[in-house]
């Protein structure tokens, strides 16, 4: 009982001070520290490749929704990386097919590293929290790997049980996460 009530002012205090809620842009105001015309193009060029890209979640039923937002910079990654990286984490053997004469070769596949997430809301403590654990779980992550999440994620971050009437607050993070993949 005492861990569960530790949980569940680890919520309240996402709830009460999210780290995570805010507006993302494309560019922090660095034109503004640009000494010269290279550090703007160089700046153009990054932007080029940079991306922000948005979904809600929301509840009907009880009103609450909330937007997340993912600043994504696409990389490109082998897909023999990608696999490799997948599969180390499932403890999965990665086969090579040499029959095909494929060695040494690999696909280009592109990919998105996640930079900054965020989420705008309003809601139940529980799904502002979410929102808010899910957002800083996303940093720094890559979406060939979050595509392998399931609500299980997000119920692991909130450390409680969900009550069935709940799930839907807390899964409200989630769902608008699956539009985002949807889309890429």
């Amino acid at each position: 009982m005492e861990n569960e009530n530790l949980y569940r002012e680890n919520i309240l205090e996402h709830y009460r001070n999210p780290e995570n809620k805010k507006e993302i842009f494309l560019n922090s105001n660095n034109y503004n520290r640009a000494d010269n015309l290279n550090q703007v193009n160089k700046m153009n060029k990054d932007l080029e490749n940079l991306k922000i890209i948005s979904e809600t979640g929301d509840n009907p039923d009880c009103g609450d929704s909330g937007n997340l937002f993912l600043k994504i910079q696409q990389t490109e990654k082998s897909e023999k990386e990608n696999e490799d990286k997948l599969n180390k984490k499932k403890n999965e053997i990665v086969k090579v097919d040499l029959q095909e004469n494929n060695f040494g070769k690999t696909n280009v596949k592109k990919d998105f590293l996640i930079l900054e997430a965020s989420f705008l809301g309003e809601g139940c403590a529980i799904s502002q929290a979410a929102f808010d654990m899910l957002a800083g779980e996303l940093k720094g992550k890559l979406i060939s790997e979050i595509r392998t999440w399931t609500p299980a994620k997000i119920y692991e971050l909130l450390q409680i049980k969900i009550t069935p009437a709940r799930v839907n607050c807390a899964l409200l993070g989630y769902r608008a996460l699956e539009k985002i993949l949807k889309k890429l």
